[in-house]
């Protein structure tokens, strides 16, 4: 069994655009490291606050983000009460004007409701009438430089401050504190803990968002692992969740090798919708047909084998780190963004054959180069590849070797 020194998140990479995973993990091009938006602070949040919502069983999920945020405030030197005082009404003034759409009070001129409230000019009227976009102004001019984050838009309706993150990190805690979605305290067996997926022939090193202990009379406890999806937009369809490829991932985990966790099988997999509160639940048996998914994409890494997402979908590029070399090389030979790892191939398969015919004479240098040369020829015409080379010459080898040596 092979340990993989690809990562569950660099596979994710991969599948998402086998080019990202090249520039990232094979060039090694890190990209301009994005700044902190206003988006990512609510999920930020809410992601440290399960930690916290673990370790204290009288803390509620919503007090559990409140804590994260006055931490957030206090390393920063930020009057916390002050602050937290001018979040708390933005927040409260939010959910008042919300609630008059998701109530039905507030609806459209032929009467039905508002499927994106935020995003109508009724919302916008009524939110400017109560004062609530001059304090969101007020509060990002104390909290982004605190913060050191950068006001964005949000996908769907635009502007989106630091009280819109707060704002939203409450309404995603409120979701999971209800008791049918919240997991039961004492149940968690750990938090973001490093694991390890074994599939096929491979160990991949991972992070479980959350396990749970699914039966304590089993030693070790069998669990379910947890998968805490912070996309935006509506939680994906039952019947297609299945096919996330951290779904996938979670059936094959088990504890690091070496490591102080202990668990025994995974019984299933909980997948957590975290900004719209949606759960699903699923029971696994370990195998399927999507296993193959990962062994595909590994045998992929492992073959050098790079398509690029530009060829079929511009849309993934707009927003990616990566999007500067796969449309600009800026020095990198032109040669990597057409055919991934073809320059640095012939440069090693040169520089190793000038190694190899260094201490030739002219004579054995000729003989060897035609050698090399039917035995690439005979390969070609099998439909072999050049990667098969050092196989072919290890067979040759063996059947050069006298007997008995």
């Amino acid at each position: 069994m092979a340990r993989s020194s690809v990562s569950l998140d660099q596979l994710r990479d991969y599948v998402y655009c086998s080019m990202l995973y090249y520039w990232k993990d094979v060039v090694g091009i890190r990209g301009e490291k994005a700044p902190r938006t206003t988006l990512e602070l609510a999920s930020e949040s809410v992601r440290q606050a399960w930690r916290i919502y673990a370790d204290r069983p009288d803390t509620r999920m919503a007090e559990a983000v409140m804590m994260v945020w006055r931490t957030w405030l206090a390393r920063e030197g930020v009057d916390g009460d002050d602050v937290l005082k001018g979040l708390a009404g933005y927040a409260q003034a939010m959910a008042s004007i919300l609630q008059g759409f998701e109530s039905g009070r507030v609806r459209k001129a032929d009467g039905s409701r508002y499927k994106q409230p935020r995003m109508s000019r009724q919302f916008t009227k009524i939110a400017r009438s109560s004062g609530v976009p001059a304090l969101a102004g007020e509060l990002d001019r104390k909290l982004l430089p605190a913060l050191r984050a950068v006001k964005v838009d949000h996908p769907l309706f635009g502007p989106y401050s630091v009280a819109d993150a707060f704002t939203d990190s409450l309404r995603m805690a409120e979701r999971l504190g209800t008791p049918a979605e919240a997991p039961q305290r004492e149940a968690i067996l750990a938090v973001e803990a490093k694991v390890q997926v074994r599939v096929g022939g491979w160990v991949l090193p991972a992070v479980a968002d959350m396990l749970v202990i699914d039966d304590a009379g089993e030693t070790p406890p069998s669990v379910f692992v947890e998968v805490h999806d912070y996309e935006f937009g509506s939680a994906p369809l039952a019947r297609t969740v299945g096919r996330d490829l951290r779904l996938i991932a979670a059936v094959h985990m088990e504890p690091l090798e070496g490591g102080n966790l202990s668990f025994g099988a995974v019984s299933g997999v909980t997948y957590r919708h975290i900004r719209s509160g949606w759960t699903h639940r699923r029971r696994m048996a370990p195998g399927g047909r999507l296993t193959h998914v990962l062994e595909a994409a590994l045998r992929g890494i492992q073959e050098g084998v790079y398509v690029p997402m530009f060829l079929t979908d511009l849309s993934r590029c707009e927003t990616c780190l990566m999007k500067t070399p796969c449309f600009n090389p800026g020095g990198l030979d032109a040669l990597e963004a057409l055919a991934p790892g073809l320059a640095s191939r012939a440069q090693a398969v040169g520089e190793s054959v000038r190694v190899v015919a260094a201490g030739l004479s002219a004579g054995e240098r000729k003989q060897l180069f035609g050698v090399l040369r039917r035995l690439a020829e005979e390969l070609a015409s099998r439909d072999g590849l050049t990667s098969d080379l050092p196989g072919a010459v290890a067979v040759m080898g063996r059947a050069l070797q006298p007997v008995g040596a």
